[in-house]
């Protein structure tokens, strides 16, 4: 279903029923702009679930999922925002991103990149409590990497900054960096270097 004017195009199921758009491939676009800002594609739901996946398939890679905003020649492309809805009472919705599981294999990875630039852009992980977790190896097999790191430059590179938040009315959160546990061999190392100079 594709929307062809510059407007945004409204697809719903009328009163409580499901909506469901399926086919070898299905696109929900809005239009382009020649002259302006082109069209929105929105997808909301007032109670229930918003569910997109690929299909399923027994013999090859199932297709993949793609969400983004269109390229622009004069200014810049539009935002991608995933956020989790307001609630006024209990735990807030959580946002969950996690690469593909495979029984024999490299499991899938995550990749979080700020945009190459004149400067490149930069990443922030903010909340509660953060976590960054590598996926699990099977038995005799490693685990994932965890890498924290900027971009090359031609000019100074990136820094990299970890710290806990400032607290006004107790103790500030604790920094902490080691490498887990062994139950048959030597336990990881832990290095901090500082890089080589001219």
């Amino acid at each position: 279903v594709t929307g062809v004017q510059t407007c945004a195009l409204p697809i719903f199921a009328a009163g409580s029923g499901a909506l469901k758009l399926a086919g070898a491939t299905t696109t929900i676009q809005a239009g382009a702009g020649v002259a302006g800002v082109g069209g929105s594609a929105s997808l909301s739901s007032a109670a229930g679930d918003i569910s997109l996946s690929t299909g399923t398939s027994a013999a090859v890679a199932s297709g993949s999922a793609s969400l983004t905003t269109g390229a622009s020649s004069a200014g810049h492309g539009g935002a991608v925002r995933v956020a989790v809805g307001a609630g006024a009472s209990g735990a807030g919705g959580d946002v969950a991103v996690s690469g593909g599981d495979v029984s024999s294999g490299t499991g899938g990875e995550v990749s979080i990149k700020g945009g190459d630039g004149s400067s490149g852009g930069g990443v922030v992980l903010a909340g509660a409590s953060v976590s960054l977790t590598s996926g699990a190896g099977a038995a005799g097999a490693s685990g994932g990497d965890v890498s924290l790191l900027t971009g090359d430059a031609s000019g100074t590179s990136g820094a990299v900054t970890m710290s806990s938040g400032t607290s006004n009315g107790a103790s500030s959160g604790a920094v902490a960096v080691h490498s887990g546990s062994a139950r048959g061999g030597a336990g990881g190392a832990v290095r901090v270097s500082a890089g080589a100079g001219a």
